[in-house]
């Protein structure tokens, strides 16, 4: 089997509390990650895609020896350590879910753990799915009345600080909904955990007429600013900065386009475990099926 075969070799579905193999590497990702936006005034940062100078077509085919012995493109290897900068390895997260590995007990590298709660969806890695024809995270809900479907990969960064004191944390992520029938679900986002959770992140709509559009997550009412769901590859960008009041700004966009509408202080718990989910989640589903994928997520914070 060619190295080529081996990096797109499928995985299949995987249902339940199964595994998913995701890759440590990131592909396509985005050139502007670390760009603080000044607060919500300045509006969130349009990230672009570095692929350009980051290809394995521009890298040199240097090969790496993955877990089964067989070979890994070292230009894949290296964008996740390129995008990350001067980020310590425990405020950063990356992966474009290409490589794959999975951990003894099912967990994805990486990944803290697969939550599957309520009707159990199915998780699964597609080749040729996501962007530019890579490996995409899929991910399918089936619920009937069943509130708060829950099917999620989830990231625990390491508590080294508290939660409060970081000056800005950031979320990147490629995202389609291929099937959305239900009232609202969310789809990406940072999760501070004290108690209760408050969740900053991107989320689908019914917005009604039989149309569904891509917006901030909310506890309530319809977005203004929004994105059609057309079943297109869109582009997330959630950033929250620290301001002098000792809360949080938060600037959410889509595509470039400003989602934010609240504009209201977010605090963080000093306390508060911070957190990465990406999946289907916090829904309110009535009867019907969500149909996501995802791809090139890439999770940063730092402190100055």
């Amino acid at each position: 089997m060619t190295a080529a075969a081996r990096h797109r070799r499928a995985l299949g579905s995987l249902a339940g509390l199964a595994g998913v193999a995701i890759c440590a590497a990131c592909g396509s990702a985005y050139s502007q990650a670390d760009n603080p936006t000044g607060g919500a005034e300045a509006g969130p940062a349009e990230s672009s895609d570095n692929d350009a100078t980051l290809s394995e077509a521009a890298a040199t085919d240097a090969l790496a020896t993955d877990a089964d012995g067989g070979s890994l493109d070292a230009a894949a290897l290296s964008r996740c350590e390129a995008l990350r900068g001067d980020s310590a390895a425990a405020d950063f997260f990356c992966t474009d879910f290409d490589d794959a590995a999975v951990g003894p007990d099912g967990v994805p590298t990486g990944w803290t753990s697969v939550v599957n709660a309520n009707n159990a969806g199915t998780i699964a890695l597609l080749d040729d799915a996501g962007m530019d024809a890579s490996r995409a995270l899929d991910i399918t809900v089936s619920a009937g009345a069943v509130l708060q479907q829950d099917t999620r990969l989830r990231v625990v960064l390491a508590p080294l600080n508290e939660a409060n004191t970081y000056l800005h944390y950031q979320l990147d992520f490629d995202l389609r909904v291929v099937t959305m029938s239900g009232t609202y679900v969310e789809l990406g986002a940072l999760a501070f955990v004290a108690g209760s959770t408050s969740t900053n992140g991107i989320a689908d709509y019914d917005v009604g007429g039989g149309s569904f559009a891509l917006s901030h997550e909310t506890n309530g009412g319809t977005p203004v600013r929004r994105v059609a769901n057309d079943t297109a590859w869109h582009h997330a960008h959630v950033v929250l900065d620290l301001d002098s009041l000792g809360s949080y700004k938060r600037a959410l966009s889509i595509d470039g386009l400003d989602v934010t509408e609240d504009l209201s202080e977010h605090p963080i718990p000093a306390a508060a475990g911070t957190e990465l989910w990406i999946g289907v989640f916090g829904g309110n589903f009535g009867a019907g099926i969500v149909h996501a994928q995802f791809d090139n997520v890439v999770l940063r914070r730092r402190l100055m």
